[in-house]
């Protein structure tokens, strides 16, 4: 099976609602793909990867896990935008992945920008 990854890194010009208005438009774009289009390529797995800022997770996380109709050879990823290597401590402003880890299973690392 060929696979193709297209990643978005949403950076810091979304907020919460932009973010939720912005996944809906593409959840339902993936939807129209699934009801209009029969001739879908099942032997190509096309995956999407999205990364909003951190404070958008939750309420995307909960978009994506409800939403059912997602073609079978397409997969969404909610990812983070970046973590601190510690899980716990005083690291003021970064993010643990355990905080993260029950919203999303990819993490951007190492950025230019940081």
């Amino acid at each position: 099976m060929k696979n193709t990854y297209i990643y978005s890194n949403w950076k810091m010009y979304l907020n919460d609602e932009q973010s939720e208005s912005l996944l809906k438009s593409i959840l339902l774009f993936f939807q129209s793909i699934n009801t209009e289009n029969e001739s879908v390529n099942h032997d190509h797995m096309l995956n999407f990867g999205f990364f909003p800022q951190t404070s958008c997770l939750m309420s995307l996380h909960k978009m994506i896990s409800s939403y059912t109709s997602i073609p079978n050879n397409f997969k969404l990823t909610l990812g983070c935008q970046n973590i601190h290597h510690e899980t716990h401590g005083a690291f003021t402003g970064e993010t643990s992945i355990n905080s993260i880890k029950p919203y999303c299973k990819s993490v951007l690392t190492g950025h230019s920008e940081r």
